[in-house]
């Protein structure tokens, strides 16, 4: 990736002048030969990532021997040990729509922000969430696809061990079309038990016996078939489960 002191562009300018007079005797020795300069630099920024101020937190800290496997940087001036990062994308033609189907010919385009952030409020607390808006205008045969999508969540996460935590999350997701009256929506709570190698929220892998609670409304049924699979005609739906994640 790009350096984080790339500068692309840079144009210095240097004058210098020559004080023209020449004065004779005693006087000359200090009036004579004087110069002035001057520099005058231009450049572009360097690369910037939009962020608030702060940074991650001690991560993977092994506290038997005070030694650290990774460390990152303490807390910064936000108190939280905290990270903010923005996002925009921009998309225009054959997009979201057919990843299922390369075949099928869409037209529309598309842009989105997302805000991701990340804090350590206390020791063995850590929290992350998101929060989005995604517009897709649709163009030629896509027009009736034209919709706007809201969606976020929070995920803390409490370890009362160096293995075992406590996690909760909460999301909503709101799609509303234009050619729609009612939005459709969905909420969704989860609880889960986890074991991870270390007391870490970005600790991997992560093991999860949990137990999700969604609500949602009868738009949203309809458009995806609920109603066809195990909850019925019902407008909420208990699971429970396992999961096991990793990253590499």
């Amino acid at each position: 990736g790009t350096s984080n002191l790339d500068v692309r562009h840079s144009a210095a300018v240097m004058a210098i002048w020559v004080a023209p007079w020449k004065v004779h005797n005693l006087a000359g020795q200090v009036a004579n030969g004087w110069m002035l300069s001057g520099i005058g630099q231009y450049r572009s920024g360097m690369p910037y990532t939009m962020r608030t101020s702060g940074s991650l937190a001690a991560e993977y800290k092994q506290t038997t021997n005070g030694s650290a496997l990774i460390e990152a940087l303490g807390p910064g001036m936000n108190g939280s040990g905290g990270d903010n990062r923005v996002y925009a994308t921009y998309g225009n033609g054959s997009t979201f729509w057919n990843w299922y189907n390369p075949d099928v010919k869409t037209e529309n385009t598309w842009w989105q922000v997302m805000d991701v952030f990340y804090i350590k409020p206390m020791a063995n607390l850590e929290m992350q969430g998101t929060v989005q808006y995604r517009k897709q205008d649709g163009k030629g045969s896509m027009k009736g696809n034209t919709n706007a999508w809201t969606s976020a969540g929070v995920r803390p996460v409490y370890f009362f061990t160096k293995h075992f935590s406590v996690a909760y999350e909460i999301g909503l997701d709101q799609l509303k079309f234009d050619n729609e009256t009612e939005s459709r929506k969905l909420l969704k709570n989860t609880v889960a038990l986890q074991w991870s190698p270390q007391a870490s929220f970005w600790s991997r892998p992560v093991i999860r016996l949990f137990a999700t609670r969604a609500d949602w409304n009868k738009n949203a049924n309809n458009w995806n078939k609920v109603g066809e699979g195990q909850f019925g005609t019902a407008m909420q739906g208990m699971t429970f489960g396992a999961q096991v994640e990793a990253w590499w």
